[in-house]
């Protein structure tokens, strides 16, 4: 998929539930979608118990953020660490079929899932998961960009923030 397809995606998402990308000295748009993502899915995995580290920031579970990071984008990812939880548990999916958009952030959230647990998201393995044909037909390529697209942001925003802590160490 082509990075701008990655950051409509992302900004179709973003903009559906009400959340905003911080301002936050990233090298893009993507990036910052991307320590929203990566800091509300820690958030969520660590059950929204965030330990003070010793350099000032902040960590969920194995997951550090810098203090800016937390300061930028910590209210966004707590309101998406909720409404991940609310979507993955069905409370904001009473009726899938009259949610096109809702069911598509569902699926895409149970590719995710299935990823991470190293299960292929299959139409079999969505079907397991309790997807109709039709849903999946209907919402399975929208769904796998937006997953494809969590994935690409979260990545190149640990990337740009290994790549600023290189060259501080190289200018040091």
């Amino acid at each position: 998929m082509h990075p701008a397809h990655h950051e409509s995606a992302l900004a179709a998402f973003f903009r559906r539930h009400g959340l905003v990308a911080p301002h936050i000295d990233c090298d893009g748009l993507i990036e910052r979608y991307g320590l929203v993502l990566a800091m509300g899915f820690a958030a969520r995995d660590a059950d929204f118990r965030a330990q003070p580290d010793a350099d000032g920031g902040f960590r969920f579970g194995t997951r550090h953020f810098s203090h800016a990071d937390w300061m930028a984008a910590g209210h966004e990812s707590h309101r998406l660490a909720h409404l991940v939880s609310d979507i993955a548990e069905g409370r904001r999916l009473a009726d899938r079929a009259a949610d096109y958009t809702g069911l598509v952030d569902y699926m895409a959230l149970t590719m995710r899932r299935l990823d991470r647990a190293g299960i292929p998201a299959t139409p079999d393995t969505l079907a397991q998961e309790g997807f109709t044909a039709a849903e999946i037909a209907e919402c399975g390529l929208e769904a796998a960009q937006l997953a494809e697209a969590m994935s690409v942001a979260m990545r190149r925003y640990h990337t740009a923030r290994r790549k600023a802590a290189d060259a501080q160490l190289e200018a040091a």
